[in-house]
C-alpha cells in the first residue's frame, strides 16, 4: 500500500509539490494569526495598565449591566432609567462624589437628544439608595460630563449645546 501511495505522488509530481506548499502557507497564516492577537491582547493591556496606572477609583457601564440585583452599581444607577418616573433619562454619562460628604453623590444622565427635556444631574444623599433630580438653572438637561472643586462647594456640569454650568454650594 506503501508503495501504491509514493508511485502515485511521484508521478503527479507538481500535485504533491503544490498541496505541500498550501499546507505550509495555511499553517504559516494561522501561526501568524495567533501572533497578531497575541500582540495586540499585549499592546491593549499594556495601553489600560498605564492608563489606570494612578488612578484610585474607575467607575465603568460593564458592573451596571449586570443581571445581578445585588450588584451596587446596578441598584446606583437603577433609580436613573427611563421607567424611573418623571424626567429621568436614557443613561448615566458621569458619577461624581462629593468630598466633603461621600455619602453626596451626582449622576450626571443623558437622553441622547438635546431636545428632549429629560434627565440633567439627579442627587443621592444616601449613598445612591435614592435619586432625586437636582437641575437648578440647567438647560439643556443633556448632561454629559460632572466634577466637583476639591474644596467641595461648586458642582461643575458639563452639557452637549449649553455650555458649562457651576453650581455653588452655600457654606
Amino acid at each position: 500500500m506503501i508503495k501504491v501511495a509514493l508511485r502515485g505522488l511521484l508521478g503527479r509530481k507538481l500535485r504533491t509539490a503544490l498541496t505541500a506548499l498550501a499546507i505550509v502557507l495555511g499553517v504559516a497564516m494561522v501561526s501568524g494569526t495567533y501572533i497578531l492577537t497575541d500582540t495586540i491582547n499585549k499592546g491593549f493591556t499594556t495601553i489600560f495598565t498605564q492608563s489606570y496606572k494612578n488612578t484610585s477609583a474607575v467607575i465603568t457601564a460593564r458592573s451596571a449591566i449586570s443581571n445581578s440585583t445585588s450588584n451596587a452599581a446596578l441598584r446606583w444607577l437603577s433609580g436613573l432609567g427611563p421607567h424611573e418616573g418623571a424626567g429621568a433619562a436614557g443613561w448615566a454619562a458621569a458619577l461624581a462624589i462629593d468630598p466633603r460628604t461621600p455619602s453626596t453623590l451626582y449622576a450626571a444622565t443623558s437622553s441622547g437628544d438635546i431636545t428632549v427635556i429629560a434627565g440633567g444631574i439627579f442627587r443621592s444623599v444616601d449613598a445612591g439608595a435614592t435619586w432625586r433630580p437636582f437641575n437648578q438653572g440647567l438647560r439643556p438637561r443633556d448632561v454629559n460630563a460632572l466634577a466637583i472643586a476639591s474644596t467641595g462647594n461648586i458642582l461643575y456640569a458639563g452639557t452637549r449645546g449649553g455650555g458649562v454650568l457651576d453650581y455653588r454650594f452655600s457654606g
